[in-house]
């Protein structure tokens, strides 16, 4: 007996410790190579912090390996009492195969989006295959070649390597059938069930494994390196699917209606009047992306956006704006609605909850404005089209819209400059009081645009600021062509970027930096008291349309969560959202909550 445990169960120990060590170094080479890949973000760490990642990181790379190590392990219970055939073998090397490339492919890929988004390979990313023109232009500017090519690389190393060094260990005899084999066969299958449930689990802690259990740091980025990219990918999309819905519910439902009742008292419209004119029309200007740190009028770069820091000392400015998303599709209804983001994902993707959201189209109609909607891209992209449609816009125009050669010049879209002369065009044919709703996209990855370079350089920064300060040209373009309309005097002008950017400034993705946009009130009947007033309120995306609808003398009752950034009894605060977490930003600091980890980020 203790001759057979000695040589069936060093067998199969062998061959779980072959199969771990295997996935535990590939595992650690993936970390190893997120790191290098993001040396720049290291030089305010010590050595000591960087090693912490690999040691905090190996309980998730367990689980990780148990997970992919579930099924193999029947057969190696099965492998106890009977032989397995070698086609079965065969397809059990193939699977190993296939998780092998998913893995790597995860693990390059994770690298690469946490350079766009801040964040982990998640649901998010997944989505964009839906849109496969749109994900190829946004992967422009990628390394693309380079990134497929590593894939390759480490695959064909790591799977020649596994062939030939740790599958040979998966092929375990049989034993003789006695009571006595049974009885060893049961205690090693009871190992292996033990292993792995405990391998899932990431130890013998109550707790279960879960999305921050590598985080260890108060620097985001070392919790993000030492955090297993496929089982974070894997956990993205079960908590997308399965997740409980009320991750973010901290209090309970009574206690948040009473503060909720408190924020509404604040919630109302005491300002002057600060127009001339009863029934202006309204153009209001959605500028992709664009940060407050490349905006001369708001303290940023001074030769990026020439044309709109002019404009600034013509209206009115808000100096003290946040967005309440980080992407376009969490944007448009942030402020054509007034409504706040979700942290990873949009409410124009549940359909049922976006039908009872107000819009400022719908609202102004009811007030006999006619309305227009432009966009140079594909609506159907992330759903914003059931969006606008929902909203009731009379006239909508998309890329294929456009005349072809138009629609291809761009692998997004429409270049701002020919969307913006269709606009100008389109706004002439509408009905006075109008509501025109433009929104541009040049400056989206992969800033290509057409234009001669004005900042020099092949680095992502200087391709932004590039494609920004084309559009800010294709702005003052739009300008001079409509200036000379009659309806130009009544209108009034909002521009406003649709979700900040953590670059070129490089700041972390979480940051309030990260969220803080341009937006400017401008046009003839604006009052000349009020042109060049600069509002340094700290106020959101979501105060807009609310601001707006005052201004008109509209009824706003349907947008709870906006104020008018014009009343001075309003609470100065913003909140936004990014994947994974919620920020809030005031007078007194920021506070910012990551969802995985289940703490403060940091605090200020």
């Amino acid at each position: 007996m203790i001759k057979y445990l000695s040589t069936q169960f060093i067998s199969v120990a062998k061959a779980m410790l072959a199969f771990y060590l295997f996935w535990f170094l590939v595992f650690q080479m993936g970390r190893s190579i997120f790191l290098w890949y993001h040396v720049e973000r290291l030089t305010d760490n010590s050595w000591k912090e960087v090693l912490q990642t690999f040691w905090n990181g190996w309980p998730m790379d367990l689980s990780a390996t148990s997970y992919i190590m579930a099924l193999p392990v029947l057969f190696i219970i099965a492998g106890l009492w009977i032989r397995i055939p070698d086609k079965m073998l065969k397809g059990l090397e193939i699977y190993f195969g296939l998780l092998l490339a998913i893995v790597i492919a995860a693990t390059i890929s994770d690298m690469e989006v946490y350079s766009y988004w801040g964040a982990k390979l998640n649901y998010e990313a997944l989505s964009y295959l839906r849109h496969p023109k749109e994900a190829l232009a946004s992967s422009e500017t990628s390394p693309i070649v380079l990134l497929l090519l590593s894939i390759a690389i480490l695959f064909y190393v790591a799977n020649k390597i596994f062939g030939k060094y740790v599958f040979p260990y998966f092929k375990i005899s049989p034993t003789e059938i006695s009571i006595r084999n049974n009885i060893l066969n049961l205690l090693s299958s009871s190992f292996l069930i033990g292993l792995i449930i405990i391998g899932i689990r990431g130890g013998l802690g109550l707790a279960p494994m879960g999305g921050g259990h590598a985080y260890f740091s108060n620097k985001q980025f070392l919790n993000h390196a030492a955090t297993n990219a496929s089982w974070s990918f894997m956990y993205s999309i079960q908590q997308q699917n399965w997740g409980s819905p009320c991750n973010y519910h901290f209090m309970d439902d009574q206690k948040a209606e009473a503060f909720l009742d408190e924020f509404k008292s604040y919630n109302k419209n005491d300002t002057a009047q600060i127009i001339g004119s009863v029934q202006p029309n309204i153009v209001l200007i959605l500028l992709e992306g664009w940060p407050a740190h490349i905006t001369g009028a708001l303290g940023g770069e001074k030769e990026v956006t020439p044309f709109f820091d002019s404009l600034s000392s013509e209206g009115i400015l808000f100096s003290n704006i946040y967005s309440s998303g980080d992407r376009t599709f969490k944007g448009i209804p942030s402020v054509l609605s007034g409504f706040p983001a979700f942290p990873s994902t949009s409410i124009i993707k549940y359909i049922r909850k976006m039908e009872k959201l107000p819009c400022i189209a719908s609202s102004l109609t009811e007030e006999g404005y006619d309305t227009h909607f432009i966009y140079g891209g594909d609506l159907e992209f992330k759903s914003i089209s059931s969006f606008i449609t929902h909203c009731g816009y009379e006239h909508i125009t998309e890329d294929s819209d456009f005349e072809m050669e138009l629609a291809l010049e761009s692998k997004w879209g429409v270049h701002d400059h020919h969307m913006f002369e269709r606009a100008a065009s389109e706004i002439n044919s509408l009905q006075e009081p109008f509501l025109s709703t433009v929104v541009t996209l040049s400056s989206h990855e992969p800033y290509e645009v057409p234009m001669k370079t004005v900042f020099p350089g092949t680095e992502r920064s200087e391709q932004f600021k590039n494609s920004v300060y084309y559009a800010d040209w294709s702005l003052r373009k739009f300008f001079e062509k409509i200036e000379v309309e009659e309806w130009f005097d009544n209108t009034i002008f909002l521009l406003v970027s649709d979700h900040g950017r953590p670059y070129p400034e490089q700041v972390e993705h979480w940051m309030p930096e990260a969220f803080k946009i341009p937006a400017l009130l401008v046009g003839e009947p604006i009052l000349d008291s009020y042109s060049g007033l600069i509002v340094d309120k700290i106020g959101s995306q979501l105060d807009l349309v609310t601001t707006l609808l005052d201004i008109v003398n509209t009824n706003r009752e349907a947008y709870f969560w906006g104020r008018n950034l014009l009343d001075e009894s309003i609470l100065p605060f913003a909140y936004y959202s990014f994947e994974n977490g919620i920020g809030s930003v005031s007078p007194k600091g920021s506070v910012i909550y990551d969802r995985i980890s289940g703490q403060l980020i940091s605090p200020t």
